[in-house]
């Protein structure tokens, strides 16, 4: 028994210390046997074929192929416990001084005809039969082509899997299914994507534009800090899933468009959570009822949309659109501190359908069953139009201005999970979350509040009025008020205890002699 366990401990040894690093660089020169990068693989299908258990594979930028035969059917597939990386530029010793933009590594599916996408790779990247955590990251993986009926995931092909599968900093482009998931299939998988962008993917048949997961249990998608835009597809312009969870947190949506069905469509799901997120200038294009984002058969109480913004989204159906931009089935959405504003109203001129709970929200039209709802102007910095879409809004601002009604309007309780907003800046400022999905840095003075203690007055945002807490003390003071210009507004002395601000919603400063001048935020006007 001794010398079985010394056998085994000497064997485990000799495996750690031979795990190492494969190089690949299209353009090397040297050996091509994989050991430097001088002497690197020229094709990283000979690095897979080399790498066992524990090895990486680095690649340097370039474009690389499955196949040199024009063979549709082979791809690179994936390897248990080999972690493979781009974004090289040739000469780096460590992970850490990769320059992933400047050095694009890609994985294309033009393998026949340049741009005759008839005789592309069906599958880019297969994932299959993997138990222990994967990593992919730093590729642009492009112009997967599968146009038959069964065609699935041209970009990734990800199925069986008990190890979870991480991509990271990856692009997926320009890829085609006939079947389901233009850019990415998953079934019986835990699957991560974190920073990835999936752009002008699309799918014709069932559905799944960019990301399809299959009618299985024992599959997740967790989605952070990523991208989707211009994919489409008939059903799930973006997104369909299927499956136990997904998480969708600080990635924006937009520019995508259903024929026939919602851009993120989900059911049978445990749990459903959209946060920190921007949905806005997406396209439904249907003559049957369709929604923004729709939900069938999710566990009670699991489908969660946390500080979302949700906007100028388009329904240009034929007919009548009959779905709100958020549609449920049966079990209720919990719309928490979000933003729903400016979408394609329903027949019945709502933005959510009935039955949900809806809290510490600005939504348009109201939502009478709500708790703290806001119907009104959410005055974005720079939002696109409704009627723009679909439209990518990357290059617009969907950040609150500081006369913004949402500025420090939320709920904390209900962020509690969450430590960062939309453009990964701490989530709550100024001690109150604000509404939708990025943080301002602008302070407000709320309702009978002021930030200085020792202010001679109080300002009442209900009624606009500045109220004076001891006004004969301050012996017919002058009071000046400056808007954000630095414009006189007002100049008088005090005569009572309160004065009307009938001015137009910003911030003002308020000078008052002998005291210290103090910035206010006008909300409300009603006047």
């Amino acid at each position: 028994m001794k010398f079985k366990l010394t056998l085994t401990l000497l064997l485990l040894v000799n495996f750690t210390s031979f795990a190492g690093t494969y190089y690949v660089n299209i353009n090397a020169t040297g050996t091509n046997n994989g050991s430097t990068w001088a002497n690197a693989f020229n094709n990283l299908q000979s690095a897979l074929s080399n790498a066992f258990f524990g090895d990486e594979i680095w690649v340097a930028t370039g474009s690389y192929k499955a196949s040199d035969v024009n063979d549709r059917s082979i791809s690179f597939v994936m390897k248990n416990g080999v972690h493979v990386y781009g974004g090289f530029a040739g000469t780096e010793a460590y992970i850490n001084q990769r320059n992933i933009p400047a050095n694009p590594t890609t994985l294309s599916g033009d393998i026949g005809a340049p741009g005759d996408n008839s005789d592309n790779s069906k599958n880019i990247i297969k994932i299959e039969n993997i138990n222990s955590p994967l990593i992919i990251d730093g590729f642009r993986i492009f112009s997967g082509y599968d146009e038959t009926s069964s065609g699935e995931g041209s970009g990734a092909y990800i199925n069986n899997n008990t190890g979870s599968i991480n991509f990271m900093n990856c692009i997926f482009y320009n890829n085609y299914t006939y079947y389901k998931g233009g850019a990415v299939f998953i079934r019986y998988s835990n699957v991560l994507f974190d920073n990835c962008k999936f752009v002008y993917n699309s799918n014709y048949n069932y559905g799944g534009g960019a990301i399809y997961s299959a009618n299985v249990s024992n599959s997740s998608i967790q989605i952070t800090g990523s991208v989707f835009s211009g994919n489409n597809s008939r059903s799930g312009g973006a997104i369909i899933f299927d499956g136990d969870l997904l998480r969708i947190d600080r990635t924006l949506i937009t520019n995508n468009t259903a024929t026939s069905g919602s851009i993120i469509q989900v059911s049978d799901a445990d749990v459903f959570t959209i946060s920190n997120s921007i949905i806005a200038g997406n396209l439904i294009e249907s003559n049957y009822s369709a929604s923004v984002i729709s939900s069938y058969s999710i566990a009670q109480n699991s489908s969660n949309l946390i500080n979302v913004t949700l906007c100028h989204n388009r329904n240009n159906s034929s007919t009548t659109p009959s779905d709100e931009a958020i549609h449920k089935s049966n079990s209720p959405y919990n719309i928490y501190n979000c933003i729903i504003y400016g979408n394609t109203k329903s027949d019945v001129n709502a933005q959510i359908n009935s039955g949900n709970n809806v809290v510490n929200s600005i939504v348009e039209d109201g939502y009478s069953a709500g708790v703290n709802i806001l119907n009104t102007d959410p005055i974005f910095i720079n939002p696109a139009l409704l009627s723009s879409a679909p439209i990518d809004v990357s290059s617009f601002d969907y950040s609150l201005q500081f006369s913004s009604p949402g500025i420090n309007a939320g709920d904390n309780s209900l962020v509690s999970a969450f430590g960062f907003d939309y453009l990964n800046n701490t989530r709550i400022q100024q001690g109150t979350v604000d509404l939708g999905a990025i943080e301002s840095p602008f302070a407000v003075s709320t309702n009978d509040i002021n930030l200085n203690k020792n202010s001679v007055f109080i300002f009442d945002n209900n009624s606009n009025k500045i109220r004076f807490k001891n006004y004969e003390k301050l012996n017919a003071a002058n009071i000046k008020i400056y808007n954000i210009n630095g414009e006189v507004v007002l100049n008088r002395k005090i005569t009572g205890n309160e004065i009307l601000l009938d001015y137009s919603r910003g911030i003002y400063i308020i000078e008052i002699e002998n005291q210290k001048p103090e910035k206010i935020v006008l909300i409300n006007n009603h006047y």
